[in-house]
């Protein structure tokens, strides 16, 4: 090209002038880098500015005119109270689904943790913490969340069928549902890899959007395995509320299958601890508290008559009860006998059916 043009690197237009408050000024554009930090690139212009500040011809100033910086701090900052406003506003949605103090307490250990151990990888990755770092994390507690809860209400719920203690019910249900939890951080993860493959300036931001919900996503499921188990043998504690039905009465169980047929199981306290009123005052049950509260402190007995059950015939209260024909005498001859007895002595508007003919179970109606 030089054999037949002259090629140079020049400004776009050369009829622009500038002027500051009213005086002659020669503009300067600076443009960062890709994959820079806009943050670092202003604080260090500045810091060359007042360096070679000393040099200028006298009366000669500089001035910035125009500071993204302004406009970034004051969008971080705008984004960390998000950050905070979402883990509070996620904090109270689970102590609402949850409705446990204790419960809701390790879900809110369990986030903070992901979330540091995502910035430490942030660094080791060379990512820097902008808009969109702090944009995915927002994002990310919503998702963070969601493993520690499941952790919780399974051990809630072992805790509540099989009446055991918090900490043999962590170690029941990490065995049941620790697979499940690998396979939802591997699909969640799988949501956002593929975006950290695009390329271009915009391939950038896409980037570091995905790596760093994916290295959220990945270290709650390490959390949920190992941290959350931990919270859940220390903070929670035992179901009572089963015990006084299991203690002063009784209550059908989980069964179990013996020579292939399925046997329940039925469990209750010995008779002789539970024969008297009195005894109550020697039953006890641990509160929140810790204390062996007696049962009597919040149940009573009042003694009452009444049916054991109550039978109906067509949607009428009936009587049941059974017959069989005597010695010498045929079903038929029977039925008739009970036929003209009803007839005889049963009261207005009431009359007798048959259940039955093999049982002979006549129930009155009335």
């Amino acid at each position: 090209m030089k054999d037949i043009a002259k090629v140079s690197l020049g400004s776009s237009f050369y009829d622009l002038y500038s002027d500051l408050d009213g005086k002659p000024a020669a503009a300067i554009v600076l443009k960062q880098t890709p994959s820079s930090n806009a943050t670092e690139v202003i604080k260090k212009v500045k810091e060359k500015l007042d360096e070679i500040k000393e040099s200028f011809p006298p009366g000669t100033d500089y001035e910035i005119s125009y500071d993204v910086s302004s406009f970034l701090d004051a969008s971080v900052e705008k984004v960390l109270h998000t950050l905070l406003e979402a883990f509070v506003l996620v904090s109270l949605v689970v102590f609402l689904f949850l409705g446990d103090f204790r419960s809701t307490l390790i879900p809110v250990l369990a986030v903070p943790v992901s979330l540091i151990g995502a910035l430490f990888f942030m660094l080791l990755f060379g990512l820097s913490i902008n808009l969109i770092a702090l944009f995915a994390l927002v994002l990310a507690i919503g998702v963070l969340v969601e493993d520690a809860i499941v952790v919780v209400e399974a051990v809630h719920e072992k805790m509540h069928t099989k009446h055991i203690g918090p900490y043999q019910a962590t170690q029941e249900v990490m065995h049941e549902i620790s697979g499940a939890i690998v396979t939802i951080t591997m699909t969640m993860t799988a949501v956002f890899v593929p975006v950290t493959f695009m390329t271009g300036p915009v391939g950038v931001f896409y980037r570091q959007f995905g790596l760093t919900v994916a290295m959220a996503i990945v270290l709650s499921g390490v959390v949920a395995l190992t941290l959350t188990p931990v919270l859940c043998a220390m903070i929670l504690k035992p179901h009572t509320m089963n015990k006084p039905s299991i203690v002063v009465g009784s209550t059908w169980e989980q069964g179990f299958a013996r020579f292939g047929q399925f046997y329940k199981f039925y469990l209750q306290t010995a008779p002789e601890f539970r024969r008297l009123p009195d005894d109550l005052e020697n039953m006890f049950v641990r509160n929140d508290k810790g204390d062996m509260v007696p049962y009597s402190a919040f149940l009573k007995i009042k003694k009452k008559q009444g049916l054991n059950e109550i039978s109906r015939y067509n949607l009428y209260t009936t009587a049941a009860f059974q017959g069989a024909p005597a010695a010498g005498f045929s079903t038929g001859q029977a039925i008739e006998a009970i036929q003209q007895v009803a007839a005889e002595t049963l009261p207005r508007d009431f009359d007798i059916d048959w259940q039955t003919l093999k049982l002979l179970r006549p129930c009155t109606t009335s």
